[in-house]
């Protein structure tokens, strides 16, 4: 790893990625977006994001560090589960417990290595390669609808319609607690924790950390639920308007109704309960693609249904 120091002078008002892009060439400009994701870009001593904009002033200090090269082998051990699919695009049920793709890890089992053993022209879609043909991912332990591009052009296109939200997603979820609201909308920025950087989200002040982002999520109450134990539950539909990561699990907690199973996003009060799988699962996927309009339903998994039947309606 080699150390860069820079003092702004005339870059001022320029993208801190767009800067680095000229003053490192060699390296693409996604690259240099994911090292200032991984905090190896500091300004003025402080982490910062791909579209910080430059003051005249700043000190810029960038950590030079290439990942080495992973290749994701084919895997026909790795069953799909396809809802459906065209010459552009595939729907995939992802079933709880397995990863969608690996972390620079080549010995994971994940559902990449499957989608390449169905399709080997994936490898050259999207933009990393360890990601093919993803235009969103889903947590390991969540289940349902992810939805996979089979050429350039579907992803990009794809892409752009989850980054303008006009992709719609319903989730259903399990929570801890009786939410009191028929309806609401949990509005927050988050950031990942200082704490457990690598696997955890929390909520941020947006003035105080320039890698928050803002996060929005309506909720709607199907039935209020209580346990032999009389502990209560709330079957939720959600209806996630951003795409952050965690962005569910790290809402729900921040209002105090952990999802049931959620380990890593938990709080005191249910902390000795929460030792079930994770019960969310991506119902519903709606979208308009070449002038036409799909829809797609995945019910709950049969665990998610089993551990609702044994509560009893409030």
């Amino acid at each position: 790893m080699s150390e860069k120091f820079f003092l702004i002078k005339d870059g001022e008002g320029l993208r801190i990625d767009k800067f680095l892009k000229k003053q490192f060439p060699q390296f693409s400009r996604n690259a240099l977006q994911k090292m200032i994701k991984q905090g190896l870009v500091n300004v003025n001593n402080h982490e910062t994001e791909p579209r910080y904009l430059l003051k005249k002033g700043d000190e810029v200090k960038i950590s030079l560090k290439e990942k080495k090269q992973v290749k994701v082998s084919p895997d026909n051990s790795i069953k799909l589960w396809i809802v459906f699919e065209n010459e552009d695009f595939l729907v995939i049920n992802k079933q709880a417990g397995i990863l969608v793709h690996p972390d620079y890890n080549p010995n994971i089992k994940t559902l990449v290595n499957g989608l390449l053993a169905y399709l080997p022209q994936l490898k050259n879609i999207g933009e990393h390669p360890l990601r093919p043909g993803l235009v969103h991912r889903l947590d390991k332990d969540t289940s349902g609808l992810l939805l996979v591009a089979k050429n350039q052009d579907a992803f990009l296109n794809l892409k752009s319609l989850f980054k303008q939200r006009k992709i719609e997603k319903t989730y259903k979820a399990l929570a801890f607690g009786h939410l009191k609201e028929t309806k609401g909308k949990i509005e927050s920025y988050l950031s990942r924790s200082h704490k457990k950087s690598n696997t955890r989200i929390s909520l941020a002040k947006p003035r105080k950390n320039l890698k928050a982002r803002k996060a929005i999520t309506y909720y709607q109450i199907e039935q209020k639920l209580v346990d032999p134990q009389n502990i209560p539950y709330t079957l939720l539909s959600l209806f996630p308007k951003t795409g952050r990561t965690h962005q569910l699990r790290a809402q729900l907690t921040s209002i105090n109704h952990p999802i049931v199973g959620d380990r890593l996003y938990t709080n005191k009060l249910y902390s000795n309960k929460n030792n079930k799988k994770l019960l969310l699962h991506a119902e519903k996927l709606a979208f308009n693609f070449k002038n036409q309009y799909y829809q797609f339903y995945s019910p709950i998994n049969q665990y998610f249904k089993m551990f609702v039947s044994h509560l009893k309606p409030q």
